[in-house]
Formats: C-alpha cells, structure tokens, sequence
C-alpha cells in the first residue's frame, strides 16, 4: 500500500506520530506543491494538520486530527479570529467530504463531533514506557519542585501553574516551580514574567532539551507535574510523566484527561490545583503506570492507524 503522509513541519507529538509509521514505508510532504506534485502515485493519502486535510483530491484521503487548527485560531482574537469565523464553514464541508477522521482520545472526539458533525475513530498515541519508565528515582533533596513541561505559549497555560504555585507556596515555602520549554509565543512569555513579580513568587525557566537529560538529569528532583493546558494537544506529557513514576495534575480540559482520571494516573481538576498540589505534597501520589505500558504503544497507534487505511485501499 502507497501511503502519503501530508503534515506542516511536525512538533513533539505529530513527529512521534509520524515515526511510528514508519514499518509501512509511507512518502512524507510538508508542503502544499509537493502534494500535489505526488499525491497521484499514491492509494491513500493520511493528513495530520492544516491545510492538507482541506486539500481536493481523488484518493481516499483519510484525517488524524491533532487539534482543529482553524478552530483554535480565535482563541488568539483579532484577525485570527475573524478569520476562523469565516473559514470554519468551508472547513466543515470538506471535513465531511473525507474519507475518515481519526483522534487521540476521548475530549478530541468529543470536540470533533461538535464542530464537524462527525464521530471520528479514537487511536490513541502511544507512550515510549520503555524508555520513561527508566526515569532515576526520585532524589529527596527537601525542595518540592513543580515542573510545568510544554512549549511557552496561550493554551498550554503556564500563567495557570504560576498562580496555581504562588496559592501553594504560601503554605510550602520549601517548593519551587520549574517552567520547561521552548519560548513559541515572546508577549505571553513576557506577561507570565509580568504575573509572577505580581504574585510575589519566582519560577526556573529551563530551555526545552532531549529527552534523555530531561529524564535523567531533571526528573529526578520533580516531584509532581502541573498541566491545566487547554484543549489543545497535549497528549503525551502528562502519560511520559506518569510512566516516569511521578504525579500528575492535569486540567479537565487536557485531552487525555479520561485516560489520566479512569486509570488512576493522576489527577484532574478545573480550578484547585493549588490544593492537590498540597494534596500530592502531603500524601503522594504513585500513578499505576503499568496500564501504560500494556495499552498506550506505538504498535497499538500503527496498527489502529493501518487498519482504517487498508479498508480504504481494498
């Protein structure tokens, strides 16, 4: 089967997504005349992200949506949102002109069924255990530090972990907040430096680095992961930290919140993080990490993904 994967310039998650198909030898575009230079030689056509999915063609084409990207622009107001409000109903339309969808869980779906009218397939990602249930143990060094661990920008929320901590630090003053993460969005980043002189608290801004040293070089002395993100992506962090053994708090909007709440994987909340971080700082927390490794692997993602591709080529 001739499989083109048509995707922008891939992240954290999307690229690992893509890695993950790699068995079935698929070609992979990244540009809008590149797709259709080839889309020709190919029996199915797999999109991740804007524009690809909108884009006509005669193949059975077949959408993995990681967020809803012209959706998400009004989020950002101003033109952005104009210009969302235009473009959604050309984009509904040709959503439903597809020939699948396919989401990474429960909120996604959800979300998808709402804006688009259509139930879309849920295959999840899947978690490298292997490698993040290798994270050292914890080292008790009497500080508890708060890792925020996501790219700097609106909906990944890190204002929220700035609040969140100073609530909390009131109470532990033996704690300290770590924000990790490439800076994608300069004025938020900049208001969040703004918010915590405000708050009369301090955080670690700690540029984005390999997994690896995050791993064995950070992990170690964290001791509880904050992510009230939005609904947007943000899949794989919370579950990398769970099967690192640490805890997690992640939002009710966090998109595998369901996963993270019905597999005892942490903790989810809409406003009081503050006080399951105390809640963590008191009592622990030992996420049961081993449904990860049996449910949550990239052989599960390709397999699911393959199957909706292969019925189409049939």
């Amino acid at each position: 089967m001739k499989i083109l994967v048509a995707s922008p310039k891939p992240g954290a998650g999307s690229g690992a997504a893509l890695n993950a198909l790699e068995p079935a030898s698929p070609t992979y575009c990244h540009s809008v005349g590149e797709f259709y230079r080839i889309q020709h030689k190919h029996q199915v056509i797999l999109s991740y992200g804007f524009p690809f999915h909108c884009l006509p063609t005669t193949k059975p084409h077949v959408w993995y949506c990681l967020e809803p990207q012209v959706y998400l622009m009004r989020e950002k107001g101003g033109v952005k949102k104009a210009v969302s409000k235009a473009a959604m109903p050309i984009e509904r339309w040709r959503v439903n002109s597809l020939d699948g969808c396919i989401v990474a869980d429960k909120a996604n779906a959800n979300r998808f069924w709402e804006l688009y009218g259509i139930h879309p397939i849920i295959v999840p990602y899947g978690i490298d255990y292997g490698f993040w249930s290798q994270t050292p143990p914890p080292i008790d060094d009497t500080v508890f530090t708060v890792a925020h661990i996501g790219e700097i920008q609106r909906f990944k929320n890190q204002m929220k972990s700035i609040e969140a901590f100073a609530e909390f630090h009131e109470d532990v003053s033996n704690s300290r907040l770590w924000i990790i993460g490439a800076v994608r969005d300069t004025s938020y980043f900049e208001s969040m430096k703004s918010r915590a002189d405000e708050l009369g608290v301090k955080f670690t801004y700690i540029y984005e680095m390999p997994r690896e040293r995050l791993r064995d070089q950070y992990y170690p002395y964290i001791d509880c992961v904050l992510h009230p993100i939005k609904l947007q992506g943000g899949f794989l962090t919370p579950l990398e930290a769970a099967a690192a053994n640490r805890p997690v708090i992640v939002s009710q909007e966090c998109s595998c919140s369901d996963i993270i709440y019905n597999h005892y994987l942490g903790l989810v909340s809409s406003e009081s993080y503050s006080f399951w971080l105390k809640y963590i700082y008191d009592n622990g927390y030992v996420p049961r990490r081993e449904w990860i490794q049996g449910n949550l692997t990239w052989e599960k993602y390709y397999d699911g993904v393959m199957s909706i591709l292969e019925r189409l080529t049939k």
